[in-house]
């Protein structure tokens, strides 16, 4: 096996999971609803709007183009704890690609197939 085969089959697909644990940091912010977050939660909410995908959906992280199921499940909840109102044309994106991956069975597929 050469070695740039070894790098491939060992190095991760998802280098990280930026918007996901976005998503978990914002709830916990968000439901304390501390004044001085604020700001940040603010923040965190245009960074995550601004990294939806053009498909309605989200990728774990800004360095990957697919999106899918577990971070578009995900960074919604955030966004409409932020602010719903401000976030509703992300909110329905993503609610248009979340209905496009369910199967027969009721269940979720982890991302469109085809995806880069």
């Amino acid at each position: 096996m050469s070695e740039e085969a070894v790098n491939r089959s060992i190095l991760p697909f998802i280098p990280d999971h930026t918007h996901l644990l976005s998503d978990v940091a914002t709830l916990a912010l968000a439901r304390r609803s501390f004044p001085q977050h604020r700001q940040l939660l603010t923040r965190t909410g245009a960074f995550l709007a601004t990294h939806q995908s053009t498909d309605g959906g989200w990728a774990f992280t800004e360095r990957v183009t697919q999106a899918d199921v577990e971070s578009t499940s995900a960074v919604p909840e955030a966004l409409h704890a932020i602010n719903p109102t401000r976030y509703a044309a992300a909110l329905n994106r993503d609610r248009t690609y979340l209905a496009h991956l369910g199967d027969r069975g009721g269940g979720r597929r982890c991302c469109v197939g085809g995806a880069d």
